[in-house]
């Protein structure tokens, strides 16, 4: 058993000094001008005390070993009481929603805000050429509002600054927020988001400028859904993933055109005509039961991201995303 008692230790501001009083959670040091009292053996480790003895060094060590083995314990039991708070938030949320879980794709305006070798795009304004083509050639009804900011600079009333300054649409955030929009219907009224639940898979997609066909959509990103609301006559649905989950994906622009969007779906009635339409989304359904989750669909586009990630940065976070889905789902 070490004694502390008597031995020489430096403070790395008072110099020396000598234990005086030991009781195994704090330690005082009588230093030439007054005793100091410190935190055991905290005082060790964060360095402000030090000591040469070797059989008190070894005790030190140990003690802090023990205490570092205490406070992971204790993050642990911490993290599984977050994780169960969670786990009931999902449930209690769950059991307030109708209708049968689906999963969700969305079409996205296409935004190279923020484009670069390693992002698609979808965090940030336009550029001038693409905020010309959104409002001339495609003419995206949102980019060709009047109060759309895009649509004001495109007409000189306001200059660039302010319009990288504000926020224009919810694809200029894609990336940045996770949250993806129903928009509104022909008529102007917001639409709902009545069947996607938390847990399931979000999909988002886009076509670039100069693709002529639905066949060149391609999946840019994907997220579990944490957050939804359904939407109501004011306001439009939405889901999003939280801004702490780790589950959620994007693409590189070269990994985003290896993963068709219409390799991995088929419309019901027509699986042969590659056919969106005028909504922003839509349920990954089956063919043959509309009201069974379109998991294999979701598992099939994980599985994509996975092998387009692979040898890269992120192909575990790929395979974790997957992998989480399938245990919050129950996929075997």
């Amino acid at each position: 058993m070490a004694d502390f008692i008597g031995k020489e230790v430096m403070h790395k501001t008072f110099g020396k000094g000598i234990v005086v009083g030991f009781d195994g959670k704090y330690i005082k040091v009588e230093f030439s001008d007054k005793i100091r009292e410190y935190g055991y053996p905290s005082a060790f480790e964060n360095g402000f005390l030090s000591i040469s003895d070797k059989q008190c060094l070894a005790k030190i060590n140990d003690d802090i070993a023990l205490l570092n083995k205490a406070k992971a314990e204790e993050e642990r039991r911490k993290e599984e009481e977050r994780e169960a708070a969670e786990q009931r938030r999902i449930a209690e949320q769950a059991a307030r929603t109708r209708g049968p879980r689906q999963n969700i794709a969305f079409k996205c305006n296409f935004c190279n805000g923020g484009e670069s070798a390693s992002n698609v795009g979808f965090c940030g304004v336009c550029s001038d050429e693409i905020i010309k083509n959104n409002i001339e050639n495609r003419k995206y009804t949102e980019c060709c509002r009047e109060e759309n900011l895009c649509n004001q600079y495109y007409h000189g009333k306001i200059d660039r600054a302010t319009l990288d300054s504000s926020y224009t649409c919810y694809e200029s955030r894609m990336l940045i927020d996770w949250k993806a929009s129903a928009g509104v219907s022909t008529d102007g009224k917001p639409e709902r988001i009545v069947n996607a639940r938390i847990n399931s898979l979000c999909v988002l997609t886009t076509r670039d400028p100069g693709d002529s066909s639905e066949a060149d959509r391609y999946i840019f990103g994907a997220f579990i859904i944490d957050d939804i609301f359904e939407g109501d006559e004011l306001h439009e649905g939405y889901v999003r993933a939280r801004a702490e989950s780790p589950y959620k994906i994007s693409l590189t622009k070269d990994e985003a055109h290896k993963v068709k969007f219409w390799d991995f779906y088929h419309n019901r009635n027509k699986p042969e005509k590659l056919y969106w339409g005028q909504g922003l989304f839509r349920y990954l359904t089956t063919q043959n039961n509309p009201k069974k989750p379109q998991d294999d669909i979701a598992v099939s586009i994980l599985k994509a991201i996975i092998d387009v990630k692979s040898g890269k940065p992120d192909e575990q976070k790929a395979k974790d995303l997957l992998d989480h889905f399938r245990k919050i789902n129950g996929i075997k």
